[in-house]
């Protein structure tokens, strides 16, 4: 659920810092507190979570590639705070990847609020991993799951309708909570 949001520096995180914390998590096993799904942050995460391509997802989405950083430096307590918003096979049919699923986590740079939107990759030889993370508008978040729950749901998934329904809900109640506390 949205109900605990993860707080980040306003001005995100250097290039250097995230770096240095993904090297940090690398090769550990992270444990999501809503599925009991664990993956490993692997050892191309380092290049694939902080490349200019997914800098460039945040910032086509608002935000700095500095707030994107963040978003990478903190993917350990994104990850296991994280609701699951759909869990589908691979699109391109490799038959090593068994599902790919996407979490999601809001997030506050300072006042800005985001939507960390993380995607997990379930490989059959090395199990669950953490492929990426961008930053999206809390508005943006409805279009994301609608446009996930159109896939058809992976059968280790909990239903996507159902899903889809929870993240809605949340947002609705969150969004209002967090503006109190917040101001």
């Amino acid at each position: 659920m949205l109900d605990i949001v993860i707080i980040l520096p306003p001005e995100g995180s250097t290039l250097a810092e995230a770096k240095a914390s993904i090297e940090r998590l690398r090769g550990k096993v992270f444990v999501n507190k809503r599925t009991g799904i664990s993956a490993r942050l692997s050892s191309s995460a380092k290049g694939k979570l902080v490349s200019n391509k997914a800098a460039g997802k945040s910032r086509a989405n608002g935000f700095t590639s500095e707030q994107h950083n963040a978003l990478a430096t903190n993917i350990d307590k994104i990850y296991v705070e994280s609701d699951l918003a759909s869990s589908r096979p691979d699109k391109a049919g490799d038959a090593n990847i068994v599902s790919i699923k996407r979490f999601y986590k809001k997030v506050a740079f300072g006042q800005k609020m985001a939507v960390a939107w993380t995607t997990v990759k379930e490989s059959r030889q090395h199990g669950h991993h953490i492929y990426s993370v961008e930053a999206i508008k809390l508005e943006a978040l409805d279009r994301k799951v609608e446009v996930v729950s159109g896939n058809t749901p992976h059968a280790s998934s909990a239903s996507t309708p159902n899903i889809v329904a929870k993240v809605l809900s949340c947002i609705k109640g969150v969004c209002n909570h967090v503006w109190r506390v917040l101001r």
